[in-house]
């Protein structure tokens, strides 16, 4: 597996340990780019509502990517393997270009 292709892999494996609805509302808003008001009518709730999850699931993403980062530089880390995650890869290209223009990191 390329570099690129492990850092997709594991950007994927992040996102998809998130709970549903922190998928559902990045999915939403970063790789269909709809408002919040839009994204609150087809979640069923407030904007204000799916302003903290996105800025929460954002800020879990971060925690979780930084441990990835600690746990890939230390030999003795046990990581959890690919086919313990489910990837949606058609999906998956559109939203790790957002999140990674969202959280500010390097492609």
């Amino acid at each position: 597996m390329d570099s690129h292709e492990e850092t997709r892999t594991q950007w994927l494996a992040l996102v998809a340990a998130l709970p549903d609805h922190y998928q559902d509302v990045l999915r939403l808003r970063l790789v269909y780019r709809l408002s919040v008001q839009e994204t609150a009518e087809i979640m069923h709730t407030s904007p204000d509502d799916i302003l903290v999850t996105q800025h929460t699931a954002l800020n879990v993403l971060r925690e979780h990517l930084a441990k990835a980062r600690i746990h890939r530089n230390t030999p003795t880390s046990s990581t959890r393997a690919e086919s313990d995650v489910s990837i949606d890869h058609a999906n998956a290209t559109p939203l790790l270009v957002r999140l990674n223009c969202t959280l500010r990191l390097p492609h």
